[in-house]
């Protein structure tokens, strides 16, 4: 049997869900009904554009979700996606987050390796796109130019440095394809 929450707790939502929307207004974020930040409001730095699906969940209990979309670049989190605490998105052209994405504490998503690995190489900007229902664990990285399809499953702890196929659980550093998960188009992991 589910407990209720607390009156203190339902208003601290309350308010916390308000202070979200006029935060995301104000910078100029699109974003759907239902947004919510649990514990604290998430550190949003839009100079591109970016839009939020309805019903995102941003959980920074242990520390703030930042996610920054730099002059010229986009960040889009599709509906129901749950960002959790201390996760970085950092854009400096193009990421997107796919509807019921399911993100875990301390992950780093980016498009670019911010400074050039070579001389004269320049820095690396490739845009990063998480398909449908993607589930990543605790403390993975996602390098740029990479793309999850739909359904698949990042293990804990993971660098992802090339594409991770539709419904793959993939794991290690650098991430590898471990073997093929079930999941019918319809499925959304609770």
């Amino acid at each position: 049997m589910d407990k209720k929450p607390s009156f203190s707790r339902r208003v601290t939502e309350h308010l916390l869900a308000r202070a979200l929307s006029a935060s995301m207004s104000l910078k100029g974020i699109e974003h759907g009904k239902g947004c919510r930040a649990v514990h604290r409001l998430p550190d949003l730095q839009n100079d591109g554009r970016m839009s939020i699906g309805h019903d995102v969940v941003f959980r920074s209990k242990n520390g703030r979700v930042s996610i920054t979309a730099d002059p010229g670049a986009e960040v889009s989190i599709g509906a129901a996606a749950y960002i959790n605490s201390l996760t970085v998105i950092h854009a400096w052209r193009r990421i997107s987050i796919g509807s019921c994405c399911r993100i875990g504490e301390m992950c780093f998503i980016s498009d670019t390796n911010f400074h050039e690995i070579e001389e004269g190489q320049g820095a690396i900007v490739k845009p990063v796109t998480l398909g449908r229902n993607v589930w990543l664990g605790r403390g993975v990285v996602v390098l740029p130019g990479v793309t999850i399809g739909d359904h698949a499953v990042v293990g804990a702890g993971s660098v992802v440095t090339k594409d991770v196929p539709a419904r793959a659980l993939a794991t290690g550093v650098p991430a590898q394809v471990v073997r093929s998960l079930r999941a019918s188009d319809t499925y959304i992991r609770p």
